[in-house]
């Protein structure tokens, strides 16, 4: 019951942060586009990629310094705990110079090499190169302090300290053309300047809130080897992930241009705040998840992994029916005029993070055995194979949304190895989850489309349809899903949960 009201508590104060930075997002998303123009937007989004495309390194050792301190924490042995977090600072500031390095030696030839950036926007463009490198090295050096809120799940500040870092990076974007200098330099300037102060506050909350992360020179050799082995496997995750969103973005900008890159940062910006859903409720339930496997709660283990399965697919569906059934409304109202193939790109990503919904719970599940190898290499095989995939689609002349729809292919591979992987280390039972939650999930949810895809217009505002119409699905999921997806058992959860969610909002 405690863990229960914790995850409840945790998801309220989340999903409020989530609603308000999806709307700050897509607002931000839509001044920056006002500003720069589609060109430079799509140069940003491409330069921008470079960076992300070495960020890999960050993201592995990310989720592994999250699942030591929760381990540690469900141990509890503070000690160790900060042995353990002293440790990962120590890795974290190792790896921003390495990354740094490797942006601007490997990074900077593909710059120079591959990347199509018309002659006259080249010198902002390198400009924009350079501060996204130092914005990355400040973003991988507060990743300790960031996974310690969360491993102590403490969700308010978390979810304060995001709002802010949103709602600092839309504001000045209004004064970019006061400002007196290249319009793309400027916002690129700004994206540093409040991911500096961010980590700053970061740093200060923590040394003020928790006692584990008074900063020493530790160096735990076996935690440290634990650590970097966890995250090595981590590792080849990261690389697929990255060569099937970047590498593909990049793939589109040599064999077309930047405005299809353009269409990609507006997918991309809409799958970004829709899956906030899912990545608000991952971060309440992980915690959870990785401490009730290390008291060897195995029964917990398994059934937190279904339920949290189970809601995190319903919560997502809910909001990306509406869309698809609508994306031209929602883009319209957006943004106005939006380039080429956003519509069908948006589609595609959104039906790509709806099936990794299903597998959120599984990698926090698996990640927190500690046993990564197999299980990574599988991912980076299956997650690799989009890039071929995707470069044979446009050397063959063929439309660029088939390049977008292999995501959704790869993700629903990876959801049954990642079954068959969590079955072989703690005999989850696949095909009872196979049956119980992805098929009867999948049934509802094209069900509730194909319904949704019949509410007519009910007058000539595209607002007044879009609103009706996501009344309408979301009223119709929740009843769809609820009577057919969700047991008795969870049901009578549900409502509990949503009876803790209330309570804590009053």
């Amino acid at each position: 019951m405690a863990n229960y009201r914790t995850i409840a508590r945790n998801t309220a104060t989340l999903y409020l942060r989530m609603i308000f930075l999806m709307i700050v997002s897509l607002y931000t998303s839509r001044v920056v586009l006002q500003i720069l123009g589609v060109e430079d937007y799509g140069i940003y989004n491409v330069v921008a990629g470079v960076v992300t495309l070495f960020a890999f390194l960050n993201t592995s050792l990310s989720g592994a310094t999250q699942r030591f301190l929760s381990f540690s924490l469900g141990t509890r042995d503070e000690s160790n705990t900060r042995r353990v977090f002293c440790t990962s600072v120590n890795l974290h500031i190792l790896l921003g110079l390495l990354l740094s390095v490797l942006l601007e030696t490997i990074g900077l030839w593909f710059f120079y090499t591959k990347l199509n950036i018309p002659p006259d926007r080249h010198r902002a463009a390198l400009w924009t190169f350079h501060i996204s490198v130092l914005s990355s090295f400040i973003s991988v050096a507060r990743v300790p302090y960031s996974a310690l809120i969360i491993a102590y799940e403490r969700m308010d500040f978390f979810a304060y300290f995001s709002i802010a870092e949103v709602v600092f990076k839309l504001l000045p974007v209004f004064f970019i053309p006061l400002l007196g200098i290249d319009y793309l330099i400027a916002y690129s300037l700004i994206q540093l300047a409040v991911t500096a102060l961010v980590a700053l506050a970061y740093i200060v909350f923590c040394n003020k809130t928790f006692s584990p992360s008074k900063y020493s020179f530790i160096f735990e050799k076996s935690i440290f080897n634990n650590m970097l082995s966890y995250s090595g496997w981590s590792l080849f995750g990261g690389v697929s992930n990255i060569a099937r969103s970047q590498g593909v973005n990049m793939l589109l900008n040599i064999y077309i241009n930047v405005i299809v890159n353009a269409a990609v940062g507006i997918a991309n910006a809409v799958s970004g705040a829709v899956s906030g859903f899912m990545n608000n409720f991952t971060t309440a339930f992980s915690p959870q998840i990785v401490k009730s496997y290390a008291e060897n709660d195995i029964k917990g283990y398994h059934e937190l992994i279904s339920r949290s399965s189970k809601i995190s697919f319903m919560l997502m569906s809910i909001v990306v029916i509406p869309m698809i059934c609508r994306i031209d409304d929602v883009l319209y109202l957006w943004l106005g005029k939006y380039p080429d193939f956003a519509p069908s790109f948006t589609i595609c990503t959104l039906l790509a993070v709806l099936v990794d919904s299903f597998a959120a719970p599984l990698w926090t599940a698996i990640g927190a055995t500690g046993k990564m190898k197999d299980y990574q290499i599988a991912m980076f095989i299956i997650c690799f194979l989009v890039l071929p995939y995707a470069w044979i689609v446009l050397w063959l002349g063929l439309s660029p949304v088939y390049c977008m729809m292999g995501n959704i292919g790869a993700n629903a591979l990876m959801l049954i190895t990642r079954v068959a992987f969590l079955d072989k280390l703690t005999n989850f039972k696949p095909k009872r989850y196979l049956i119980s939650v992805v098929l009867i999930g999948c049934c509802c949810f094209a069900f509730s489309t194909a319904v949704s895809f019949l509410i007519p217009n009910i007058c000539n505002s595209r607002l007044i349809n879009l609103i009706f119409t996501t009344v309408i699905s979301v009223l119709l999921s929740v009843i769809i899903y609820s009577l057919l997806l969700l047991t008795a058992s969870e049901r009578k959860y549900l409502k509990g949960f949503i009876y803790q969610v209330v309570r804590i909002k009053k």
